[in-house]
């Protein structure tokens, strides 16, 4: 009798020492929706063979969306996820972005599965689908002209699939499920996150930041003054802002803030030290590197960021009267060529500079005559273009329409269709606020006569156009829209 206990036993714990030696197999991964749209969530489940006492433990992580575990826990940007064999995932923001090393069209899930002694891994592939449409509406839309302190909209957000199928705009939430207030949205250019500016209602301001997954941080708390125009770096590790907390007179300068940076606090990079306001920077896309490397390079070698300075030339020196101007600025930002060149009585400005995805040309939106010499000459705000290989400036998107009532604003590149623009227009027939547009810019100069075309499913949104208020520091409504 014990004979046949002590073999049984010893059967037993053979097998469980094989059991424990066997393989952690990945034997299926499964994507409830190995297609979504950007921004939707979907499941991922996996099925593991693995000895009869192994204890595995399960990890995950994603190239560029969010993965959130069963138990709501989600892991640092960029890191693993511990989870279990079940797994939320978000999409980021955009499809088809512009990076140093090319377009990606894809998102890839990384799955690591191990017991202590043994580790499986595995790979998923997700394909995104459409772009994100992100913007702020306000409760009261500030009439054309009028001068504005900065206040919070609600963010929108809208998907499009290949500019035809538009979903309705819907307000963005945080993880509790409440709409998040704010202004000035952009997504970063990898589609990981959203960055805008919030009013906290003490004189202040704030850059916040939202992941796909719905979690928000503050990217700046300062005690005193403003920080407003968030644009990002190429790869989204890094934003640039504008902010007037340093200075006594309370001018604006460029910063720089490595957003990936969590340990010990985010670095932040005080980029400009002028006498003058500098706004609405804008990071090239093809630029390479870090800005205070002083190393960066561009497709044009004409340019790292471009700025709204209030200037009226290179060489002059800032004031309070004197026109905005948009500027290319070197790594160090140190400034080194002049695009827009409005001189004259200091109510001209041109502001909101866009670059081109191929980092070729720039869009910004400009207010003056259309001829610089023409003191009396009637002044529009319309879209213009610099193609910065060439010298010739001042190329107007849509200067045939002559109504001084019809005003542009916050042009955007297209990045699934090469030199298509969006951007707001504000027309006799519609006074009360702006709307979306779209139009073909045609290059090699001239001007682009045929008229845009206002995009379906955002009719009936009144957002607030962009200008320079009842001063000329004053920039009220600044990007407002974005479309990646």
């Amino acid at each position: 009798m014990y004979q046949r206990w002590i073999s049984a036993g010893l059967l037993l714990a053979s097998a469980l020492a094989t059991s424990a030696c066997w393989p952690i197999t990945i034997v299926q991964v499964n994507l409830e929706n190995p297609s979504p749209r950007v921004g939707e969530s979907t499941t991922l489940r996996l099925e593991v063979q693995a000895g009869l006492i192994a204890n595995p433990v399960y990890y995950y992580r994603a190239k560029r969306g969010r993965i959130v575990g069963l138990n709501g826990e989600t892991g640092p940007q960029g890191g693993f996820v511990r989870a279990s064999n079940q797994v939320k995932y978000f999409a980021p923001y955009t499809s088809t972005y512009q990076a140093v090393d090319g377009i990606r069209t894809d998102d890839n899930i990384e799955i690591l599965v191990q017991d202590g002694t043994q580790i499986s891994r595995a790979n998923k592939t997700v394909n995104i689908v459409g772009s994100t449409v992100v913007f702020s509406t306000q409760a009261a839309v500030t009439a054309p002209g009028a001068c504005t302190t900065g206040s919070n909209g609600t963010l929108m957000i809208a998907t499009d699939t290949g500019g035809q199928q538009q979903t309705q705009p819907q307000a963005m939430k945080d993880l509790s499920g409440r709409d998040i207030k704010g202004t000035s949205p952009v997504i970063s250019p990898n589609g990981e996150r959203i960055a805008y500016v919030f009013y906290p209602g003490d004189g202040t301001s704030k850059i916040m930041m939202r992941d796909s997954a719905g979690q928000v941080l503050a990217l700046t708390n300062n005690a005193k003054g403003l920080n407003v125009d968030p644009a990002w770096s190429p790869d989204g590790s890094f934003l640039l802002f504008a902010g007037n907390h340093e200075t006594p007179d309370a001018t604006y300068e460029i910063y720089m803030e490595n957003v990936d940076q969590v340990e010990g606090g985010r670095a932040v990079t005080r980029l400009t030290n002028n006498n003058w306001d500098e706004r609405h920077p804008a990071w090239n896309p093809t630029a390479v590197g870090q800005l205070t490397t002083g190393t960066t390079s561009t497709a044009a070698g004409q340019g790292t960021i471009a700025v709204s300075a209030r200037k009226n030339t290179l060489q002059s020196p800032g004031g309070r009267q004197q026109n905005w101007n948009i500027f290319l600025l070197d790594g160090r930002g140190n400034y080194t060529r002049e695009i827009s060149g409005l001189q004259g009585d200091g109510d001209n400005w041109a502001i909101e500079p866009s670059w081109r995805p191929d980092g070729n040309a720039l869009a910004y939106t400009r207010y003056g005559p259309v001829n610089n010499f023409q003191s009396n000459a009637a002044k529009f705000q319309r879209i213009f273009v610099q193609e910065l290989q060439q010298s010739t400036q001042y190329q107007p998107l849509n200067l045939s329409n002559t109504d001084p009532n019809a005003k542009e604003s916050s042009p955007i590149w297209s990045l699934a269709q090469q030199n298509l623009m969006y951007f707001l227009r504000t027309e006799g027939s519609f006074q009360q606020g702006a709307r979306v547009y779209q139009t073909q810019y045609i290059p090699g100069g001239g001007s682009n006569t045929f008229p845009p075309a206002l995009i379906g499913p955002f009719q009936a949104q009144s957002l607030q156009l962009t200008e320079v208020g009842c001063t000329n520091r004053d920039i009220s409504g600044y990007h407002p829209l974005d479309w990646r």
